[in-house]
């Protein structure tokens, strides 16, 4: 999956203010992004506004509280990554929003216990991912204003950090992605004094980097790239988007990221890109779910669902969707058509946990307010097709309650500065770090 974050939408953080146990226990809930396993396996992951949505076996889906690594009061939502062994690992990309003040990456063998790693203390990190043909091989990606940042890489699972050939950037990351191609990974950098970006690429797994500046955009726009997809076969390819101010546009790169060459111009926002051995997928907020059997003739699928995010493995392309839309939060295919296979009160529950283990202690004492606020069947957040006044204006664009979603791709542009879990420190990189605050779309393409 692309490495992006998130915050709440500002128009969330009254809700979560005035949450008495847990910030993210109680959202309103919507899919964030899909999570497979790097190198396959049974096992596949949904994050969502109240937490981490796992199912072991593919199919029944239990529940993760995001209260394991995250502050009960904190508005920053951990981002996930699992690797083909089993171990996850969390990251919040704020200082002081974590259990542990002084960490944002938390590292769990099982999604029962967890505990901050080793080597990466006082660093914000902004992207993590394992590498698939290799589960002992972990990538992280750090920024923060006040500090140098870089890339760090473990070898033993995640548990222990340490930097790489790019370790000492002047710059922050803000985007890292492991393609499946071996030994190819991508992130993109932007440095705030002078402004510029950079597409950064290895071959060998992580260990060193080469560099090429992105050139300035039109308009006086800060460089807001980002690194959403890499080809499977070709370490040379890799798909960068450029978050506008008002409309988000796709580039591709085939000389490893030397020079990048405009694909697609965005009617809003692009919230997802995937690259297949049948092409790319790109989920957008307007133009609908798109597909390219060349990876650069984007045209939109027909009958596709309203899709929130993308993710790839060996059973087809996962779509998590826009449940206000389809009701299923979460359905699979590719492109003869996609079977739903989630919907939210399908789960079964808290993840079984060991009585004492952080998830039971920490998780299992809120079930029970994760209930209230999931639709059941038929149901949607907006109301707008079951309105009995008789009025058949769509209200759905209208209805305050859209507004009260996170983004699923996040309010916030990646961590750029690293603050004190203050209420002071926190509204201020809420607001400070907005792009936009447009919610999904809540009608078809």
């Amino acid at each position: 999956m692309t490495g992006r974050l998130r915050c709440v939408a500002p128009a969330a953080l009254a809700f979560l203010a005035s949450a008495p146990a847990a910030a993210h226990i109680g959202m309103p809930p919507l899919a964030l992004e899909v999570r497979p396993p790097a190198g396959g396996g049974e096992v596949l992951g949904l994050e969502a506004t109240f937490g981490l949505l796992r199912a072991p076996d593919g199919d029944e889906f239990s529940w993760h509280c995001h209260e394991t690594v995250a502050q009960p009061s904190g508005v920053v939502m951990p981002r996930y990554a699992e690797s083909a062994d089993g171990a996850l690992l969390a990251w919040i990309p704020l200082l002081g929003q974590g259990l542990d003040a002084d960490q944002t990456l938390y590292r769990s063998a099982d999604g029962c216990d967890w505990g901050p790693v080793d080597g990466l203390s006082g660093r914000v990190v902004t992207a993590a991912a394992f590498l698939p043909d290799d589960p002992g091989r972990a990538l992280a990606a750090t920024g923060d204003l006040k500090a140098t940042n870089g890339i760090f890489a473990s070898a033993d699972g995640g548990v222990t950090w340490a930097p790489t050939g790019a370790a000492d950037l002047d710059r922050v990351v803000r985007s890292l992605i492991v393609a499946q191609a071996p030994g190819a990974a991508w992130a993109v950098t932007l440095r705030i004094d002078p402004l510029a970006a950079f597409v950064m690429r290895s071959t060998d797994g992580g260990d060193t980097w080469q560099e090429h500046p992105v050139p300035a955009g039109d308009g006086g726009e800060i460089p807001l790239y980002d690194v959403v997809a890499a080809s499977p076969a070709d370490p040379l390819t890799a798909w960068i988007r450029f978050a506008g101010t008002v409309e988000d546009r796709l580039f591709i790169t085939t000389d490893g990221g030397a020079t990048l060459r405009e694909i697609f111009a965005a009617t809003g926002r692009i919230h997802d890109a995937e690259a297949t051995g049948d092409g790319l997928w790109v989920a957008t907020e307007v133009d609908g779910l798109l597909h390219a059997p060349d990876g650069e003739s984007l045209a939109p699928v027909p009958g596709a669902p309203a899709t929130l995010a993308l993710g790839v493995d060996a059973r087809g392309v996962h779509l998590a969707l826009d449940h206000r839309v389809e009701g299923a939060v979460l359905a699979t295919g590719g492109l003869e058509g996609f079977e739903p296979r989630l919907w939210f009160d399908d789960l079964t529950g808290p993840a079984a946990c060991p009585p004492q283990s952080d998830s039971t202690l920490l998780c299992d004492p809120f079930w029970d307010q994760v209930l209230e606020t999931l639709p059941g069947p038929g149901d949607d957040d907006d109301s707008a097709d079951d309105d009995d006044s008789g009025d058949d204006d769509d209200s759905a664009d209208d209805d305050d309650s859209a507004d009260e979603l996170p983004d699923p791709e996040g309010c916030c542009e990646s961590s750029l500065v690293a603050a004190p879990a203050s209420g002071g420190a926190v509204l201020l990189y809420a607001f400070a770090l907005v792009r936009r605050r447009r919610t999904p779309s809540t009608s078809r393409a």
